[in-house]
């Protein structure tokens, strides 16, 4: 199999709970996964590929499940592919399969990565053009944070300070979502990535919770990632004060323009010692996307197993802040809000799913 050579080949490194969850989910779903060949399933209404999730993320693992054994139970005859990579890696894989016909619907982390794939810009070098069919919303966002007693409160700081940081921070593969986010920002505030090097600054590359330890050891004193807002990395704020560098609202409608990438801004006491609100890259919103040709009724079925079947999944994919909206019984005014959101992420919805939500009142004229 293809992607079992490859996830052979990025595996090393790999945490035990990574490997924990692989081995299951191959043992488990494994031997009744066949790899169907290119393009034979866009039609065909009994089988469906997934791709594009981590699998050293729990949340995601439980995610597609709780997708697949809902289908399953709707019809035991389908036929399910699952594609799987390392964490922080492949970032555009699930995406990059749609556009070339060998998956179905792709989990994509983040919405901000979808829009790009959308408009075909950043990560992407042509648009793909997928279709919605759910929001999965999550509480993230980008953190870029520096040890306060460098005097750094600011990019114009950095830029004028000059000083040599050492960053932790995503892959800067050109893959990874956090390592392009972090290069856009370091251009758009001034800062040449290589002139950065050159004084003296320093990129340490890893998944989240690598950085996080880079941080807390003294290893890094600065770190800009995903998850940080766990409460392992606030106790590392507690014990070595920090200071969050807030992205320049010229910057952030740069790059929202351009890529359709959303900002958020982060409350006043989100982290110790942190006085002020901050606004920063959001890194919310798990989208479930699928090709323009999945039929009609699948994508139904997709979107109905995410409204109907939400509870399932909050009691699964307990990690990470991952919420819904509203409560296991939401009131209509929660998921007409639901709705609302997954049709306005400058994504067209699949007809498929559009009907469902229509259906039930979910959608706003």
């Amino acid at each position: 199999m293809r992607d079992m050579r490859n996830y052979w080949k990025q595996a090393k490194g790999a945490d035990l709970s990574a490997w924990a969850i692989t081995v299951f989910l191959f043992v488990t779903f494994g031997a009744g996964l066949p790899v169907l060949a290119q393009g034979s399933m866009a039609k065909n209404r009994g089988a469906i590929r997934i791709s594009g999730g981590g699998v050293g993320y729990s949340g995601y693992a439980r995610t597609t499940m709780w997708l697949l054994n809902n289908l399953l139970e709707q019809d035991p005859s389908t036929s399910l592919w699952l594609d799987f990579h390392m964490t922080a890696r492949g970032f555009r894989d699930g995406l990059l399969d749609l556009a070339a016909g060998r998956a179905d619907a792709s989990v994509v982390n983040t919405q901000g990565v979808a829009l790009m794939a959308y408009r075909g810009k950043g990560l992407f070098q042509t648009s793909i053009p997928v279709r919605g069919v759910a929001a999965l919303p999550s509480g993230e966002w980008t953190t870029f944070a520096v040890d306060a007693s460098l005097g750094i409160r600011s990019f114009a700081d950095l830029k004028q300070k000059k000083v040599p940081l050492k960053i932790t921070t995503g892959y800067l593969d050109g893959d990874n979502a956090i390592g392009f986010l972090l290069l856009e920002l370091l251009r758009r505030h001034g800062i040449d990535p290589e002139e950065f090097k050159r004084w003296g600054g320093q990129f340490i590359e890893g998944k989240p919770t690598f950085t996080r330890d880079q941080l807390s050891s003294g290893k890094a004193n600065a770190i800009f990632n995903e998850a940080f807002a766990e409460e392992d990395a606030k106790e590392i704020a507690r014990r070595r004060p920090l200071n969050f560098l807030s992205v320049e609202a010229g910057v952030a409608r740069q790059m929202h323009d351009e890529y359709g990438w959303p900002f958020v801004t982060v409350p006043a006491h989100t982290y110790p010692g942190q006085d002020a609100p901050f606004l920063a890259p959001d890194f919310a919103g798990w989208l479930i996307v699928v090709r323009e040709d999945m039929d009609d009724d699948l994508a139904y079925r997709l979107a109905k197993i995410v409204v109907e079947k939400r509870d399932q999944r909050e009691a699964a994919a307990n990690y990470g802040g991952v919420t819904f909206p509203g409560s296991s019984n939401p009131t209509p005014e929660d998921m007409t809000e639901f709705g609302r959101k997954v049709s306005t992420i400058s994504i067209p919805l699949h007809p498929g799913a559009q009907r469902y939500y229509q259906e039930k009142g979910f959608l706003r004229e």
